[in-house]
Parts: structure tokens; C-alpha cells; sequence
């Protein structure tokens, strides 16, 4: 049985790291832990997981991608290249004064 850790997981779901430490955290990834700090995730977790999908959240304090600022309000970036109904897989998050400009 194959495991991961975190950053293999987070590079497969191309998500932060510190986005799989939060789920983990809250107990929505199922982990295996080989210490205090040490953690890994099965093949079969993994698998779960793209499946069913979990809701990316954000931090308070994240930086906004554009102009670097902390935020506690941040949007997805629009991608007018993007098909209309389509999200991106991994959007820009912008701050509320960035939004503003588009």
C-alpha cells in the first residue's frame, strides 16, 4: 500500500500545503501518524479525496496573488479565457481592492 506525504499530496491535488495541513487538522483527511509531526496518507485516502473532493479554504491572512497584501476577504480571480460554467482548477485568490479593478 503505497502513502504520501503531505507535500506529494498536495502537489498531486495542486493545492498548499498548508491547505492539506488544515484539512488535516479538521479531520477530513484520514492520515497515518508514524510520530508527533510525521504524517502519511494512503494510496487509498488519496484516491478519496479526488473523488469526492474537499472545499478549498482560506486562512485568515492569506495574501492576495495580485498585489501581496494580507486579506481576510479573497475571491477567486475571474479568467476570461476560461469557458463560461467552468471553474479553473487552481484560481488566482485576490483581495476585495484588486476584485475592484477588474
Amino acid at each position: 500500500m503505497p502513502t504520501y506525504t503531505i507535500k506529494q499530496v498536495a502537489a498531486e491535488l495542486q493545492v498548499s500545503i498548508p491547505t492539506v495541513e488544515r484539512w488535516i487538522k479538521a479531520k477530513k483527511i484520514n492520515v497515518i501518524r508514524l510520530g508527533y509531526r510525521t504524517v502519511r496518507i494512503t494510496d487509498e485516502e488519496l484516491n478519496r479525496i479526488k473523488r469526492e473532493g474537499l472545499e478549498v479554504t482560506l486562512a485568515k491572512g492569506d495574501k492576495c496573488d495580485r498585489c501581496g497584501k494580507r486579506s481576510h476577504e479573497l475571491l477567486p480571480a475571474y479568467d476570461p479565457k476560461a469557458a463560461k460554467g467552468t471553474p479553473t482548477k487552481n484560481p488566482d485568490m485576490i483581495c476585495m481592492t484588486c476584485a475592484g479593478k477588474e
